[in-house]
């Protein structure tokens, strides 16, 4: 799946209308979207930095539906990630 699937995917199933790109230094959380390409010679792979967004707790809580509090519990984000994301998209430790 490439990067801008992943990023779109992401864009759909929550808001994002509000974050900041540039990213703004005061914000906690950041977003960095990445490119990965193969070079079909060598076989070999790179990435490259494709775009940078930011938002801060609020906007954490707005990206995830939840009401705006800066006080959000961890548990409430992580269960409403896990809402949302596929198990494809999902990453576990084994």
């Amino acid at each position: 799946m490439s990067r801008v699937a992943v990023f779109d995917y992401t864009v759909q199933q929550f808001t994002f209308d509000h974050l900041h790109n540039p990213p703004v230094n005061s914000d906690s959380l950041r977003f960095h979207v990445y490119h990965m390409s193969r070079d079909p010679e060598s076989q070999s792979f790179s990435i490259t930095l494709s775009s940078k967004w930011s938002t801060d707790t609020a906007g954490v809580a707005r990206c995830l539906g939840l009401r705006a509090n800066p006080q959000v519990e961890l548990q409430n984000i992580k269960q409403a990630l896990e809402g949302r994301l596929s198990s494809a998209l999902r990453l576990t430790r084994e």
